[in-house]
């Protein structure tokens, strides 16, 4: 409980200082771009994908994601870029192992991006690779999803309504859909910790007994 308590009031602190900072600004904040602005990943292949975040404001692209390799986690990555006013752009891919990947491509739809990815060069060559927009939760009710991905602490975390048995209704969804929770939270909250698939999080965001899922992040005490 003081572990998630301590993130939602970060994220709301963080959030009280950033309006006063932008109150006091001139300068209005850059317009983000919504045609690449938002959650994109890969198709899924066997369990391998790249997904991640971005923002893209004032010319400038920023964002957070990871890489699944075979249903497994692989390594979180950072981007960065830029792009131009016909939502061409050029990313930079930063994992935490230290390898670099460069995308280059256009925003050919508000559903789909499209370009030429390269790692290397012990990895292997350029070649054509989309991202599309990740899919909402198939449900008009969903449980919200807070935060973003944080490179530094991959996952997500799961909360109940305060009336679920938390042991037994996490070892239904881990069933369900074939992950295994880190955590388990029996007391003060009902939930778990886990790292899971796009497509697990849309699914169980439909579930009527999950009231809120966050991404992972990092906490730091004092």
């Amino acid at each position: 409980m003081r572990r998630t308590g301590v993130v939602l009031a970060a994220a709301t602190a963080a959030g009280f200082l950033a309006a006063c900072r932008e109150s006091r600004s001139t300068e209005p904040a850059p317009t983000a771009n919504p045609a690449l602005t938002g959650a994109w990943g890969t198709v899924s292949s066997s369990g391998s994908f790249v997904e991640f975040s971005l923002r893209a404001a004032g010319g400038a692209i920023t964002g957070a994601g990871r890489e699944f390799r075979s249903g497994s986690f692989y390594d979180s990555l950072i981007v960065s870029g830029e792009y131009s006013d016909t939502s061409a752009f050029r990313l930079t891919i930063a994992y935490t192992n230290g390898d670099i990947a460069h995308y280059v491509g256009v925003a050919l739809t508000p559903t789909l991006m499209a370009g030429t990815w390269s790692r290397g060069p012990y990895d292997y060559g350029p070649f054509d690779r989309e991202f599309h927009v990740r899919p909402r939760a198939p449900c008009a009710d969903s449980a919200g999803l807070d935060g973003a991905p944080d490179p530094r602490a991959p996952g997500y975390i799961v909360m109940y309504y305060r009336s679920v048995d938390s042991p037994t209704e996490t070892a239904r969804l881990a069933a369900l859909y074939h992950f295994t929770p880190h955590f388990v939270w029996t007391h003060a909250i009902e939930g778990f910790a886990a790292d899971l698939l796009p497509t697990t999080v849309s699914l169980v965001r439909c579930d009527t007994l999950v009231e809120l899922i966050e991404y992972n992040a990092v906490v730091a005490f004092d």
